[in-house]
């Protein structure tokens, strides 16, 4: 007869979880700093609130060049950014606010 010890240590599921949920957070941090939306929201802050869209245009060009390169129509996906969220309100014709 034969005796067989068959050792095994669990996962460690919580340490990977942990590894995991922080991971997705990293991702998604990374993800939101690239949505149009939270970039006119942040150049819009950066420019004290409102601005209008000369000026949005001029930094968000210093800010994102990566995603002016991708979308060679990135002047009217500001513009339909501004008009579709909520976030944001007109003053004037060309004149954007933060809501």
């Amino acid at each position: 007869m034969h005796e067989y010890v068959i050792m095994w240590s669990r996962p460690k599921a919580v340490r990977s979880m942990l590894l995991d949920l922080s991971s997705m957070a990293r991702d998604t941090a990374n993800r939101l700093t690239s949505i149009w939306r939270a970039i006119v929201k942040n150049a819009l802050i950066a420019l004290g609130g409102s601005a209008d869209l000369q000026s949005l245009y001029s930094i968000i060009q210093g800010e994102a060049p990566d995603k002016l390169q991708a979308n060679k129509n990135w002047q009217a996906k500001i513009r339909q950014v501004l008009q579709t969220y909520k976030d944001f309100s007109p003053v004037e014709r060309g004149v954007w606010k933060l809501a």
